[in-house]
Parts: structure tokens; sequence; C-alpha cells
């Protein structure tokens, strides 16, 4: 993701559920969980990882997802670029 974004949502679509709670990680920050259960699935953000979703820092960061075994779905990330301090006001050369 890139520094300064916003995320909006989270959601796995599941094929084929699973055992255990998936967790989703923003840079080295587990930001909540997702279920295993069968269907749509959106992401439950910790209280602590609010601020995370709002702006994802500085520099650039990668979301992933660490599945439990046998989980088969489609990871769908919603978010809207912004500079790197977070402002939406593009700034040339900024990023």
């Amino acid at each position: 993701l890139p520094a300064g974004a916003i995320i909006h949502r989270v959601q796995a679509y599941m094929t084929t559920g699973a055992v255990g709670t998936p967790n989703v990680v923003v840079g080295s920050t587990t930001i909540g969980t997702l279920s295993t259960a069968q269907g749509l699935n959106d992401l439950t953000v910790t209280a602590a990882n609010v601020g995370t979703m709002a702006n994802v820092g500085l520099v650039d960061v990668a979301l992933t997802y660490t599945p439990t075994a046998a989980t088969v779905g489609v990871l769908s990330v919603e978010y809207t670029v912004r500079n790197s301090d977070g402002a939406a006001n593009p700034t040339p050369f900024q990023n």
C-alpha cells in the first residue's frame, strides 16, 4: 500500500472454510482478523489499530494475509491513495 493511504475495507470471500483465525498485517502490525467461515467476511479491526487504517504511515507498506490451512478464497482490499503525510491535497514530488 502506498504511504499515507487510508484503508476503507478488507474482505475475504471464502469458498472453503477452515479452522483458526487468519491475521491481516500492515507492515509489521497485525491490524485485525478475518473469519474463515464460508461466504463474505469483513475484517475485524482491533481498536488499537484504527489509526493504522486511517493512515498506513510515512512509507509504503505491504498488506499480508496469513490464511489457515485449507482456506480457499479471494482477498479484497479497498484503499485511497493520499500523500505520504496523509494529506488529501497533492504536493508535487512529495511521494
